[in-house]
């Protein structure tokens, strides 16, 4: 006897503990932000920390919430959006605890869709003149992801004058999520870091709080714990030091300042100083 995924999910629902929130609440920071009720939200992760999972658990949850509704998640590019979301995480959520949802497309744009009918709309949008496609339809939930990689001005236009008004007919939710850019200023900079009004910014995240590479095998106990641990050894070894702005920014998800990420970085050693000058061609004092 098969039961349909739909009447599991329900009698999961009606205990009080959706089935998919296990693949998120053996990490607390994530779960956190996942439960975060704020209208607008942000996470900082280093890599391997698990962000997908996050995200996807979010947006899954924004499905079976509001039935009906529609949730977006927007990458770079289309490709890079469902390699990411559903490649690497729903697609597994699904078939690991019998989620009622399927991948589809309908006017050329790719959705996944729930029996409920929800869905998520996977798309991306690099530049000014996809902003348009976001406008006139309502979202219950919106998640622009891996957002360092945008350029300033689109971003603030997706956010503001795109998805923060179409969120408004079911009082939803952004969120803001990805790894610091090497430049440590802009819109998404700001909004993780408290300097921007109105965002929710204080989950973050690294591979230390993946339970993926903290869970013990049974034959192997030792080494299967410590892989995070040898994760971020590995990084140490490649950039030479801990405190390596490459490191802290991909590994450990903080922000860190990087001269060298300047296109034309300028010190002592190479800024052109006329004699009787200070620093920099300036008067002394």
């Amino acid at each position: 006897l098969r039961i349909p995924s739909r009447w599991l999910e329900e009698l999961h629902l009606a205990a009080g503990r959706p089935r998919f929130l296990e693949a998120i609440s053996n990490n607390p920071k994530q779960a956190a932000f996942v439960a975060d009720p704020s209208d607008r939200k942000t996470a900082l992760c280093g890599r391997r920390g698990g962000k997908t999972t996050g995200i996807a658990g979010w947006l899954y949850g924004g499905m079976i919430e509001k039935p009906g509704t529609r949730q977006v998640y927007i990458a770079l590019t289309r490709g890079l959006a469902r390699q990411i979301l559903w490649d690497n995480v729903l697609l597994k959520m699904a078939r690991d605890y019998g989620l009622p949802i399927r991948e589809t497309t309908r006017d050329g744009h790719l959705l996944i869709q729930h029996s409920n009918g929800s869905s998520i709309w996977i798309t991306g949008c690099d530049d000014k003149r996809e902003v348009d496609k976001f406008r006139g339809q309502p979202f219950f939930r919106a998640n622009i992801d891996e957002a360092q990689g945008f350029p300033d001005d689109v971003l603030q236009l997706l956010v503001e004058d795109a998805l923060e008004p179409a969120l408004a007919d079911y009082g939803g939710q952004i969120a803001l999520t990805g790894t610091p850019s090497p430049i440590d200023i802009g819109y998404f900079h700001s909004a993780t870091t408290g300097l921007a009004p109105g965002w929710s910014c204080g989950h973050h995240w690294d591979v230390m709080d993946n339970p993926f590479f903290l869970r013990q095998r049974a034959k192997d106990q030792e080494r299967f714990a410590n892989r995070a641990v040898e994760f971020l050894a590995s990084g140490i070894e490649k950039h030479g030091s801990a405190e390596h702005p490459t490191y802290r920014r991909e590994y450990l998800g903080k922000w860190t300042h990087d001269v060298s990420a300047l296109v034309y970085p300028l010190g002592y050693d190479n800024a052109w100083i006329p004699d009787g000058l200070g620093p920099f061609g300036l008067p002394e004092g």
